[in-house]
């Protein structure tokens, strides 16, 4: 299947998945459309540029809120990992906090240990690609980066719920 298709496909699944609204009967008010695992699942499997760009329009019926990489402020000045991990990987872990508040958190759409194992494994990939963006990678930080990235899935594997 060619890229574009791919994509055309991946949009409609999302515009799908984040329709707020369905037609009601003629005449009458539309009926509000509840989230469901599968659009929730449509949109945190999504590239992290992506999917930033949904939270900032707060599309569908999700809870959008994060609270970063979860990292309390006297830790991130103590140990230089977790400082790291937090400004480097926040938009990762706005996406990872979307995927534990609707599939568990608030909503329950998917609460299952199978569920937590894919979000915490998409949210390990998503790190691994933002170490080899350029920032990271002209100035040779790439190895540190992905030790990190590794750090940081083996704390939410390890302290993780949804």
């Amino acid at each position: 299947m060619s890229r574009t298709i791919r994509s055309l496909i991946a949009t409609a699944t999302i515009a799908a998945a984040l329709s707020v609204v369905q037609p009601g009967h003629a005449g009458a008010a539309p009926d509000v459309v509840r989230p469901t695992r599968a659009g929730a699942a449509a949109v945190y499997f999504l590239p992290t540029e992506r999917f930033l760009e949904l939270k900032r329009r707060h599309e569908g019926p999700y809870n959008w809120s994060d609270d970063g990489c979860s990292v309390p402020a006297v830790l991130k000045v103590s140990v230089p990992v977790l400082r790291y991990a937090s400004s480097t990987f926040a938009a990762q872990c706005a996406q990872h906090d979307f995927a534990y508040r609707n599939f568990g958190g608030s909503l329950h759409l998917d609460p299952s240990e199978a569920r937590r194992r894919s979000v915490d494994r998409f949210f390990y990939a998503q790190m691994r690609t933002r170490c080899h963006r350029p920032d990271i990678s002209r100035a040779h930080r790439v190895t540190r980066c992905l030790a990190y990235a590794r750090i940081f899935y083996v704390a939410v594997r390890t302290f993780g719920r949804l």
